[in-house]
């Protein structure tokens, strides 16, 4: 999951798990990816695997993140994962943890990756 959910970080009244229509999810126009690539193979996984991590949303469903996870489920046609924010302050905390996540991502070598195709 891309949120920092775990003990003592928020009270019990803080960020819920749903499943939220896509059709009621508000995109901002000032989001920071311009460009949506790869929505289709995005799709393909969700629909084979289920949808990994969830989008985060404020309280009022503006979307903070998980914009591709967004466009990918509008395509299948299907609700998506959402973690909701219960304040303004949490949606900012969950948008820089998945920063955090996003920027210190590490692309898998080679032997990895041929790793994980023994394995399937």
């Amino acid at each position: 999951m891309n949120a920092p959910v775990r003990a003592g970080l928020w009270p019990e009244e803080g960020p819920q798990l749903k499943v939220v229509p896509t059709a009621r999810v508000v995109v901002g126009q000032f989001r920071v990816r311009q460009e949506l690539r790869k929505i289709d193979e995005l799709a393909a996984s969700i629909e084979a695997l289920g949808q990994l991590a969830p989008i985060i949303l404020t309280p009022e469903r503006v979307l903070v993140s998980g914009e591709r996870r967004l466009a990918a489920c509008k395509l299948l046609g299907v609700p998506a994962l959402a973690l909701v924010a219960s304040t303004a302050k949490e949606a900012v905390d969950l948008l820089h943890a998945e920063y955090a996540e996003n920027s210190q991502r590490e692309e898998l070598t080679q032997i990895e990756k041929f790793r994980y195709l023994e394995r399937v």
